[in-house]
């Protein structure tokens, strides 16, 4: 490998706007002969107009005698409603026609999940690949990530590095990296199969695998730098679409010096031939697909998140479905018989109307960006229309009786935990160290009817004190009002003596959804909505106590114990090909009395033992953003006893 002269080894660059520190513009013919010059962006996240541009860098570029190279450095589908019109096909042949060579994986490259709309059984799929199926379809377009390992039907191929050599006969290596954050930003289903390991680990890995070409560059969104022998472009992905980053690396042929710039695009005009592309695929995008609105926030899609209890997308789906019967939108769609009957309207006053919404009815994440229908109908793929069920206090109180006896979540109750009601103008509390009183099995499910309300209560209905014998308007979807899950309650409203209960003309996503959004401040979903509202509250506390004195998990468990009470972790302990124990650190280490911080800047793990001593794991392995370790390590670390019986770990101090 050729030396490098003082030219730093690595880059990291500043998240911003495409303001140039120093602007490369063209100015003489062959100014750039004997260069070749590494062009990348980072965050380009379905901005269709930046392409034009970008080509025209390049065109620039390669004008002047420059041999170019058009990377990026991951995050560049999503975003905008141009990219999830057909799930990012048609973006990645705008990047390719504007000369894209090279991509790594970002996060939200991940958005896509399976490519497919709708469902099979309702007659609507449609059906646009999976990102794996469109590079498949593209070869010339290369895709990186050296920290993902395995693939499955939705992801694959992608390697860990490419190689290109030059006409110069310059030999250039490039590895991806993917932020960790991806395993908790995709529905846990689209990743099966796929590992993500530590990304700095990951580059030195590299770094030295591709010892002996002329220069390596690292492409990354993982937030790494300083890694020896690699240039490293490091642009973090951001949640904000349209800020991209633009950049070039430009490198003399004969010395294998650099230089590295940002560049403005605005010194440049789109080239022509890739601006027509993108403005015919415009048109037709704008024709046919109006964006709903735009979202400031990451709505949380994880099917373990909402089964185990509030999320911030539980809490929005379910204030649309009262919103829309609140503000009155919903009159417009009783059908005729109930006009007829003079059922077209909500028949309580808006203090008594409250939604509930089944956790196993959320199936993907809302992404920071333009959204649109399709993303709608990625988190709701079933044609659901609205529903208006009365129920009694006391026939709501047993209806998320039922709904919740799956809770605590785990592994065993993944599928009991579908039930589970998230809601709105409702604050209720559920005891899971009390049983669940089965009653009755239901229609031969998995469910069995509360024969007893033993773990819910309800704090507050809108703000007022709550009344078993008060009657309620519950807005939720034709399937729980025809039973789905253990939805037995709201199909049988015994007490809705007027026979109002209905279901509605009005599609969840198409009309509830939809219009609740076109209703907020500039149609966009805000910070307000980061962080949960605490309408549920988890009460968990142990009847009969645990030994003091003992951490206690077995293999392939989320629940454990740990200081005489029991627990829930949303990851479990496993075995590694190596037949190596591995255990969830903060799991063990909080259980004994320790705490655990990421540090970003330095991609360590820190532990503060409660003895105040502090220990760095400067390479951890992390799996689904969770630093596993091994069984000795615990025992070690924290100066503890450690006995494997069966599947069963034993911490005993």
């Amino acid at each position: 490998m050729k030396k490098m002269t003082t030219k730093m080894l690595c880059v990291l660059l500043a998240l911003c706007m495409c303001m140039a520190v120093l602007p490369v513009v063209a100015s003489a013919s062959g100014e750039y002969g004997g260069k070749t010059v590494v062009l990348f962006t980072g965050n380009v996240r379905g901005n269709i107009d930046v392409l034009p541009l970008i080509a025209s860098v390049r065109a620039d570029f390669e004008s002047q005698g420059a041999e170019v190279i058009l990377v990026d450095t991951g995050n560049f589908l999503q975003g905008t409603r141009y990219a999830t019109f057909n799930s990012g096909s048609t973006m990645i042949t705008l990047m390719i026609a504007a000369g894209y060579d090279i991509v790594a994986l970002g996060k939200y490259d991940f958005a896509f999940g399976t490519g497919t709309l709708g469902t099979a059984f309702h007659g609507d799929a449609i059906e646009f690949g999976p990102l794996g199926e469109l590079l498949e379809m593209n070869p010339s377009l290369q895709a990186v990530s050296a920290n993902i390992s395995g693939e499955n039907a939705y992801f694959h191929s992608f390697t860990s590095n490419t190689i290109l050599t030059t006409n110069s006969n310059i030999s250039l290596g490039f590895f991806g990296l993917t932020d960790t954050d991806t395993a908790s930003s995709v529905l846990e289903s689209n990743l099966t199969g796929l590992r993500f390991t530590n990304p700095t680990e990951a580059a030195v890995e590299q770094g030295l695998e591709l010892v002996g070409y002329d220069l390596i560059f690292g492409l990354s969104n993982a937030s790494v730098s300083d890694i020896p022998g690699v240039i490293m472009l490091d642009i973090y992905p951001i949640s904000v679409p349209g800020v991209v980053t633009v950049g070039a690396v430009i490198i003399d042929n004969e010395t294998l010096d650099y230089t590295v710039h940002d560049i403005n695009l605005e010194a440049f005009s789109p080239d022509a031939d890739v601006l027509a592309a993108v403005n015919t695929f415009r048109a037709v995008v704008e024709s046919a697909f109006p964006q709903v609105g735009y979202s400031n926030v990451l709505l949380d899609g994880s099917a373990t998140a909402n089964r185990s209890g509030e999320t911030n997308l539980g809490n929005f789906w379910a204030d649309a479905l009262r919103w829309f019967a609140v503000s009155g939108e919903i009159n417009a769609y009783f059908g005729e018989d109930d006009v007829d009957a003079g059922n077209n309207r909500i028949h309580v006053a808006d203090e008594y109307i409250v939604s509930l919404w089944n956790a196993g009815n959320l199936r993907d994440f809302l992404y920071p960006g333009d959204v649109t229908i399709q993303d709608l109908r990625r988190i709701l793929p079933f044609p659901n229309t609205v529903a208006v069920v009365y129920l009694t206090g006391a026939e709501l109180l047993e209806q998320l009786e039922a709904s919740a006896q799956g809770l605590p979540f785990s592994y065993d109750t993944f599928a009991l935990t579908a039930s589970f009601m998230h809601v709105s103008g409702i604050e209720y509390t559920i005891d899971t160290s009390r049983a669940f009183n089965p009653g009755e099995n239901f229609r031969d499910r998995i469910w069995y009817t509360a024969a007893s309300v033993e773990r819910i209560s309800i704090t507050s209905i809108n703000g007022r004190p709550f009344d078993e014998s008060a009657l309620y308007a519950v807005i939720t979807s034709n399937a729980n009002f025809n039973g789905m899950d253990i939805s037995y309650v709201l199909e049988a409203r015994v007490n809705d003596t007027e026979n109002w209960s209905t279901i509605t003309t009005a599609r969840v996503v198409d009309h509830a959804v939809m219009y609740y959004i076109a209703s907020l401040p500039n149609a966009t979903i805000g910070a307000d909505r980061v962080a949960v509202q605490e309408r549920i509250t988890t009460e968990a506390e142990v009847q009969q106590p645990l030994s003091p004195t003992e951490v206690r998990m077995i293999i392939g468990e989320y629940g454990f114990s740990a200081q005489g009470r029991t627990f829930t972790s949303d990851v479990a302990p496993f075995v590694d090909t190596d037949g190596r124990t591995m255990i969830p650190l903060r799991t063990v280490a909080e259980g004994l009395g320790a705490s655990v911080e990421w540090s970003r800047e330095t991609a360590s793990v820190i532990i503060t033992t409660y003895e105040g001593q502090r220990i760095v794991i400067a390479e951890p392995l992390i799996i689904n953003s969770r630093t596993f370790v091994t069984v000795e390590f615990i025992a070690e670390t924290f100066d503890v006893d450690a006995t494997m019986e069966g599947e069963v770990i034993l911490f005993n101090w």
